[in-house]
């Protein structure tokens, strides 16, 4: 076999094989970069100040303030071996005293701006409940104002 005649055999090879060449390229980079890893827990505790969340059954509504501390960060291994137990849903949640104390005791709020975030708590989930029992009526409405739509366009259409 004559050597020019070999390199355009290898150059042949190499050209099909680079054709699939990107696209096992290009899979083993995304199967790379859907690779996670985590090796350190970095912990912030944050403040708590009166919330907005409607939903709150009874008392004040309680969420996160924008403050926190951060403590130094450990290692993801020492964090899963020392951590508590994981908490049932409810053991999560603050019972209406609970979250009193909390707001008041612990971060200074008076008993009227507590007052006040329970009304408007009320007031919010009353118009939500408003909106939810009005919309089927409101389904009602877009269908009728959808068929006056079509009735003048009918009229125009045959004076026209």
């Amino acid at each position: 076999i004559p050597t020019d005649h070999k390199c355009d055999i290898d150059q042949t090879l190499s050209s099909s094989s680079l054709e699939s060449i990107p696209n096992s390229a290009e899979n083993e980079r995304k199967r790379v970069m859907k690779t996670v890893g985590f090796n350190r827990v970095q912990i912030r505790f944050y403040d708590q100040t009166i919330g907005y969340n409607p939903s709150t059954s009874d008392g004040p509504p309680i969420s996160l303030d924008w403050k926190y501390n951060e403590e130094d960060a450990i290692q993801i291994d020492d964090y899963e071996f020392g951590r508590p137990r994981r908490r049932y849903s409810d053991e999560l949640r603050l019972s209406n005293h609970l979250r009193r104390n909390i707001l008041m005791k612990d971060y200074g709020l008076k008993a009227a701006e507590l007052n006040c975030a329970v009304r408007e708590a009320t007031k919010t989930a009353s118009q939500r409940r408003v909106t939810r029992r009005l919309l089927p009526i409101c389904k009602v409405e877009e269908m009728v104002e959808s068929c006056k739509r079509k009735a003048r366009q009918v009229i125009r259409r045959e004076k026209g």
